[in-house]
């Protein structure tokens, strides 16, 4: 996880790219912090919710925001100029209200690292679509959400340090998840893996998604989540929704190996020539159907 330099950093992004607060409730496809507000529940009460049409990574504006003071945020955009997901990778979020981009960023004085609260997430993810639309999403360990055997989210945590002490000060957990198709398509690099919301609407015509409603029910789904610490029993709806139990799949390093299970601190125990390991980094590269 990534270390956060303490400096006071004045906020370009407020100039560059318009606040959408003064924007309606009623309009439900574009961000607005006084209706994701609106709809939190009062477990958040003292959130500073902050909505832009676009930024460079919703992340990097709630480290800038965590270097002025270390409180509760909530940012979200309708587009990222320079998103990023694990391991440095560009995560693609254009505009055109296509997709939805939100960071919090929470103090933590928790004894759950943030691999952990990356697994809540994931939770509260599914837990949202489930809720609101019925749809049925999965997991593929360790952050990416899918619907119907494609991604359309990806989850990102970073802890946010304090250089003196090296201790956690704040985490800071960005979701990005895909509403629409792009006007223009995906990339031909994701072409092939990425999906939207709407594709897992029974009638896309009838149901829309409202952002607002959905990073909100997300932001209380993990908020209930947490007040529950230590209580691990998400773990056990993780469990049911990671689609790579059990099955063979290739890892980055070039293993073959089959998942067994995820431990309550989200590393993946996997077999490997009849030998189990704990993988507590690492990534999926793919299922091996053909073996």
């Amino acid at each position: 996880m990534s270390a956060v330099e303490h400096e006071m950093i004045e906020d370009p992004i407020q100039e560059n790219y318009p606040v959408d607060d003064e924007l309606s409730p009623r309009e439900g496809d574009c961000l607005s912090a006084t209706a994701i507000r609106e709809i939190l529940s009062c477990r958040w009460e003292n959130i500073d919710v902050r909505c832009f049409h676009i930024v460079d990574s919703t992340n990097s504006e709630a480290r800038r925001l965590l270097s002025v003071e270390n409180k509760t945020y909530l940012v979200a955009a309708s587009a990222q100029k320079a998103g990023r997901g694990r391991r440095g990778r560009s995560f693609y979020s254009p505009g055109d209200g296509c997709g939805l981009y939100f960071s919090l960023a929470v103090p933590w004085a928790y004894e759950a690292m943030p691999t952990q609260v990356t697994t809540m997430t994931a939770v509260a993810v599914c837990r949202a679509l489930e809720t609101l639309y019925d749809m049925t999403p999965h997991v593929k360990w360790v952050n990416d959400i899918f619907l119907h055997g494609r991604k359309v989210g990806g989850i990102l945590t970073e802890s946010w340090i304090r250089l003196e002490t090296q201790s956690i000060e704040a985490l800071i957990v960005g979701v990005g998840i895909n509403l629409t198709p792009p006007k223009d398509g995906y990339p031909q690099a994701i072409a092939d893996i990425a999906g939207t919301l709407t594709d897992g609407l029974s009638d896309p015509s009838a149901q829309q998604i409202n952002p607002n409603e959905l990073c909100a029910v997300i932001v209380d789904m993990l908020g209930a989540i947490i007040d529950g610490l230590p209580d691990l029993s998400y773990m056990d709806d993780y469990r049911q929704r990671c689609f790579i139990l059990g099955k063979k799949v290739l890892l980055d390093d070039g293993r073959v190996v089959i998942p067994s299970t995820v431990t309550d601190d989200g590393a993946l125990v996997v077999e490997d020539n009849g030998r189990y390991e704990k993988l507590s980094t690492g990534e999926i590269k793919s299922i091996r159907l053909d073996i």
